[in-house]
């Protein structure tokens, strides 16, 4: 089991830091123990955040969180990431979030955008990750897909494989991942989903 300083992690983690696949399984099993934590059931995304990076940190990745990178929406400053991790000391993965109590269109596409603005040297994958407070997370979780497959992308959509959903089989956490065109390579953004009690 792993300490944190507010809670003992009673999931176990896997500590391949430069597996893009172990790092959303990791990241998946953060956001189970969030969902298990009262506290963060009505609290702000920074604190959510602050939470999730909390755990990859204790694991092993190399975390910061509101680091200054890229271009911010308005093109003037940097952009503030989230939570970004490098692994041996290079750009690894931008976990970009957000709070949604319904699908707000607007909000996620500046949300997506952010990601490719912030993402400066082409990750091979990045992470939209959504804190979800609706009444129906089914219904939520359809109109988000749609929005996420007919949205325009500062970076040509290539395919979305909803087939990694499959593969966790949660009720109360959706995941899905894109494909996308960035200057001829292949990169990836996973699009996960987690429903705050």
């Amino acid at each position: 089991m792993l300490k944190n300083s507010d809670t003992t992690l009673s999931v176990s983690f896997e500590k391949d830091f430069g597996s893009q696949n172990i790092f959303i399984r990791n990241l998946v099993r953060a956001c189970q123990n969030l969902q298990t934590r009262k506290h963060y059931s009505s609290v702000s995304e920074d604190e959510r955040n602050d939470y999730i990076g909390d755990i990859l940190e204790a694991i092993g990745y190399a975390v910061k969180d509101q680091t200054r990178r890229g271009s911010s929406s308005s093109g003037k400053d940097a952009g503030e990431v989230d939570i970004f991790v490098s692994n041996n000391g290079l750009p690894f993965t931008i976990v970009e979030a957000m709070n949604l109590d319904y699908v707000n269109t607007s909000y996620i596409s500046k949300h997506l955008d952010k990601i490719f603005l912030y993402d400066t040297a082409g990750n091979k994958f990045n992470v939209c990750l959504s804190y979800v407070k609706v009444d129906s997370f089914t219904s939520f979780w359809v109109k988000y897909s749609a929005h996420v497959l007919n949205y325009s992308y500062a970076v040509p959509l290539i395919s979305v494989d909803t087939s990694i959903d499959d593969e966790y089989k949660f009720s109360e956490l959706r995941i899905m991942k894109t494909l996308h065109n960035r200057s001829g390579r292949e990169v990836a953004m996973y699009h996960v989903c987690v429903r705050i009690h």
